[in-house]
């Protein structure tokens, strides 16, 4: 089986869900229903829509030209677009990819480097306080290009569960509010997941929000 794969008659062993899944997300597929069955097989159920050719345009632009074969650029892209999980760590990011933590960290760093047309960056860093996990999201030009709008409370809520605060500048950045209404947004989002101010007075450099919990 080997030698018949390097001759290329077959497909490497393994990878081809991994090869549908990227292809479907390319052309704005739904994700394959894959169940078992009772006899040693799986069954595959796909769904059919039409293709999204604004997606299939952006994903065969990307640079360079292995990224467009990039299943890993393809699932990452695929979560940002939602406005619940805008943002890409590796804690959030490596069940989906089916690695380790560091292996995924290497994957987002990876498909950090991809270009789209026109010369921007695919995925960019959200600024975080040193001694949080490294968060990507889409760049705006890639945003543009997806259509994509932008995120809110539910993104800020799935950011504070995973790393157990947020300040304003991260909310600012999240959701692309401006800083009055971030404050105010802030202190529903405290409310609602019992967070507490990292001072009394809150304001000031540093200043966020975190379980009571977490001290």
């Amino acid at each position: 089986m080997g030698a018949v794969r390097q001759l290329g008659l077959v497909e490497q062993e393994g990878v081809g869900v991994d090869m549908m899944v990227g292809d479907l997300i390319r052309i704005g597929g739904e994700q394959p229903l894959i169940e078992s069955t009772d006899s040693p097989a799986v069954r595959v159920v796909l769904g059919g829509r039409p293709v999204d050719v604004n997606r299939y345009r952006f994903f065969s632009t990307l640079e360079p030209a292995e990224a467009r074969d990039d299943t890993d650029a393809a699932l990452l892209v695929w979560r940002a677009t939602n406005p619940a999980t805008p943002f890409l760590t590796a804690k959030s990011c490596h069940r989906l990819l089916q690695r380790t933590q560091n292996d995924a960290q290497n994957a987002l760093l990876r498909v950090s480097t991809y270009r789209i047309a026109g010369g921007a960056l695919l995925l960019t860093p959200i600024p975080i306080p040193e001694a949080g996990p490294v968060a990507w999201r889409l760049s705006q030009p890639t945003r543009r290009r997806l259509g994509i709008p932008q995120s809110g409370l539910a993104a800020a809520t799935e950011w504070v569960r995973e790393r157990r605060r947020i300040s304003t500048a991260e909310y600012r950045t999240l959701t692309g509010v401006s800083n009055p209404t971030a404050v105010v947004h802030l202190k529903t989002l405290a409310q609602e997941e019992g967070l507490v101010p990292s001072r009394p007075s809150g304001r000031g450099p540093g200043f966020h929000y975190r379980y009571p919990q977490d001290g």
